[in-house]
């Protein structure tokens, strides 16, 4: 009796999808449909209509926001909207490989704002990117994020400011998402380095803990960091590898609890059933993401030859086989508990 009814699950389950598709999931057409000359021209509007009557203060000329964008202008457009929102008056660089640029090298689309760019590589290498924005920063400070991030009344690039100056740490971080930590410490045994996630070494002070690794989304000394530089020949990994380098020359690394920007990748393309299925989806193109990883095959996996550049300068380079990731919901609730303490 009860084998001839297993076919009522799987219709359960559709009927389940349907109903979120139809009801929960609908919603007006986003702007990642949207096409780039039609966020090229609403950049445009919103740019004409903007109005600066803030004045933050003198310390934020010290700081350049700076962002690396590949395919996604919807994505971009709405981080700076979100950043204008909150800081007027910051100096913005972007850095754009896309097959087609929102902007011409060089041009100013607003005040305070400069795009720049290279050439387009599938697969393209975000460190070379990231490279150019770190060559042209001439502030002493410069405040790292991802094209997908919103800023929000909790990314108090001040309070960073203060912490870094007042502890003379070289950087700080905060968070991708309210108490989404990417705070890490990097344990080598033998030819293998363990990237032991919520783990820290020492508690700076309230709300902040010494690591070696944070999220992209962190405020740092430029000198410092130009020491370092991020791995421009990798399509992967080039976070892990760029704070394992930094830890390892010394620098004073931070993680502090209660800043963060939003994470939202339902600004990026979408098509066919990336539209439907967004909610569970890492990226709702297929295409975006191949290029993205510069994969040629259906699954959109790296290519052998990614996986070469991974190993020769990831690992090779740094005298290691591999690095290999470990958590522990224990470790993340202590972690917590420190960094939200009222």
């Amino acid at each position: 009796m009860l084998a001839g009814n297993y076919y009522i699950i799987p219709i359960f389950l559709i009927l389940v999808l349907v109903f979120w598709v139809i009801f929960v999931n609908k919603s007006p057409k986003r702007e990642r449909e949207t096409t780039i000359t039609e966020v090229r021209d609403n950049f445009r509007k919103w740019s004409q209509t903007w109005e600066n009557n803030e004045y933050e203060g003198d310390w934020l000329e010290d700081i350049t926001i700076i962002v690396k964008t590949f395919e996604r202008p919807c994505c971009i457009f709405r981080l700076l909207k979100s950043i204008r929102k909150y800081y007027p008056t910051v100096k913005i660089l972007v850095c754009e490989d896309s097959r087609t640029n929102l902007f011409e090298n060089q041009e100013s689309p607003q005040k305070q704002i400069i795009w720049l760019t290279l050439p387009f590589e599938a697969g393209h290498t975000l460190g070379a990117g990231r490279n150019h924005l770190l060559n042209q920063v001439k502030t002493p400070y410069f405040f790292l994020c991802d094209d997908d991030h919103i800023f929000t009344e909790h990314t108090c690039l001040k309070t960073l400011l203060n912490f870094l100056e007042e502890f003379d740490y070289d950087l700080v971080g905060g968070s991708q998402g309210k108490e989404q930590y990417g705070t890490a410490i990097f344990e080598q045994v033998g030819e293998i380095v363990y990237q032991r996630f919520f783990q820290y070494h020492d508690v700076v002070t309230k709300n902040v803990v010494k690591c070696d690794r944070v999220s992209n989304t962190f405020l740092a000394k430029t000198a410092a960091i130009q020491t370092v530089g991020w791995e421009g020949r990798v399509m992967a990994n080039e976070h892990a590898e760029f704070f394992l380098r930094a830890s390892r020359q010394g620098l004073k690394i931070a993680q502090m609890g209660k800043i963060f920007v939003e994470h939202d990748r339902r600004c990026e393309p979408a098509t066919g059933i990336g539209k439907w299925l967004g909610w569970i989806l890492p990226h709702r193109d297929r295409e975006y993401h191949n290029l993205m990883v510069g994969s040629t095959n259906w699954l959109g996996t790296r290519s052998q030859y990614a996986k070469t550049l991974q190993q020769k300068y990831c690992f090779e380079k740094n005298g290691i086989k591999k690095i290999i990731d470990t958590q522990s919901s224990s470790d993340y609730q202590k972690l917590k508990s420190l960094l939200t303490q009222a």
